[in-house]
């Protein structure tokens, strides 16, 4: 109605936008010729893109031109205050999460042909795995065959794993020993090889919810490193209830837990109580709805192989890109398909692959078949062409 007004010649200012941000004005001339006046407002922007400062812009029009000068300063509000919405939802998804939150990349273990470790192999990958820039790297996990591991090997592999992060932290499981006194031993280890963090496994205790939150509690005043919890498959009963979880988080020692239930609503229920904590997903088909619904990370067998897509997620997801981050958790799951069957050797095998002198042989009982290792080697090809890994 002001706009129509002032095409027809009312002669007086008229204020015709106003958002916290922009001001416009009209002048109309008894020439029907107009005078547009846009002033930028003082802005507190976090984003940088927008210094604070006046700008004054004059206009002398008819008033055809006119028409077309407030379609395109219209166009042109929406895009600002596009870009300044889409800053912000991700300011606020980024807002969620702590030092402890993202990516946990985890790291397999190369073995020579008589079951070795190959160190050099190792090193080599630990530096391509760092590439990729996750959040945090997972020495001596499931996906490590930490069971088939010495503890004098488990605490080389942290130490060579520090070493060759270029600066990312490291976690390491610190608890497998059956004594508990060897496991602070172990602990303190790890520690002075320069483990940001350790991780503690449920020890198949999880059906005595009290004794287990004892336990952890004890354990962790053992060392200041922050800890993670990890619901380890290969320790039955190995997952935690939420109302345990919840008890740990509240002591301010526990920083995360490696979810491994793989059931939405037992996922929500530890999101429901993790305050400050992070719940972290192992669940590659509920990984997108677990971040949706809080989670605030993921550690995940397809990481060993795959980081950078995991990476990709992460960071489109915490950047308020939704829609980028849901194609990206498609390419994700063709991943997790690819490794499935025969994992930890198949992800070896894809490492081998992507470029790193890594065997396939694991400790355990895993063998690639000629077929096997041909499905691999054709979904890889089929990821390269489509863009999806390099």
């Amino acid at each position: 109605h002001v706009f129509k007004k002032m095409i027809f010649g009312i002669h007086k200012s008229t204020c015709i936008l106003k958002n916290p941000y922009w001001l416009g004005f009209a002048f109309g001339l008894p020439s029907r010729r107009y005078i547009i006046l846009i002033i930028r407002r003082k802005v507190n922007d976090y984003s940088g893109l927008f210094p604070d400062m006046l700008v004054f812009m004059f206009f002398f029009v008819d008033k055809y031109t006119l028409y077309i000068l407030f379609l395109l300063i219209f166009i042109f509000i929406c895009c600002i205050m596009l870009t300044e919405y889409n800053i912000t939802r991700g300011a606020f998804f980024m807002s969620q999460f702590n030092e402890f939150s993202g990516v946990y990349s985890l790291l397999l273990t190369p073995f020579n042909w008589d079951r070795t470790l190959d160190y050099k192999a190792y090193e080599e990958y630990v530096e391509w795995q760092a590439s990729f820039k996750p959040q945090h790297l997972f020495a001596v996990c499931g996906s490590s065959e930490m069971m088939e591991l010495t503890q004098e090997e488990r605490v080389k592999c942290a130490g060579l794993a520090v070493k060759n992060s270029n600066g990312i932290p490291v976690f390491a499981t610190g608890n497998l020993e059956s004594d508990f006194n060897a496991q602070i031993e172990e602990m303190k280890k790890l520690e002075q090889q320069g483990v940001s963090g350790l991780v503690f496994v449920t020890r198949g205790m999880c059906d005595k919810p009290d004794e287990l939150y004892d336990y952890l509690t004890s354990l962790a005043s053992h060392t200041e490193l922050p800890v993670v919890l990890y619901e380890f498959p290969g320790m039955h009963p190995h997952c935690m209830d939420s109302i345990t979880y919840g008890k740990l988080a509240a002591t301010g020692k526990i920083k995360g837990i490696k979810d491994t239930t793989c059931k939405m609503p037992e996922i929500e229920a530890k999101i429901a109580v993790q305050g400050d904590s992070n719940v972290l997903q192992a669940n590659i088909p509920f990984l997108y709805d677990s971040y949706l619904k809080g989670a605030r990370g993921v550690v995940a067998t397809p990481t060993s192989c795959g980081a950078d897509l995991f990476v990709k997620m992460w960071d489109e997801f915490s950047n308020g890109d939704l829609e980028a981050a849901r194609k990206t958790h498609q390419n994700i799951i063709a991943l997790d398909n690819c490794i499935d069957s025969g994992f930890c050797a198949s992800a070896k095998y894809l490492v081998g692959l992507r470029g790193v002198n890594m065997k396939w042989y694991t400790r355990g009982n895993h063998n690639l078949s000629p077929a096997r290792i041909r499905s691999i080697e054709v979904w890889y090809d089929w990821a390269k062409e489509n863009g999806i890994l390099d």
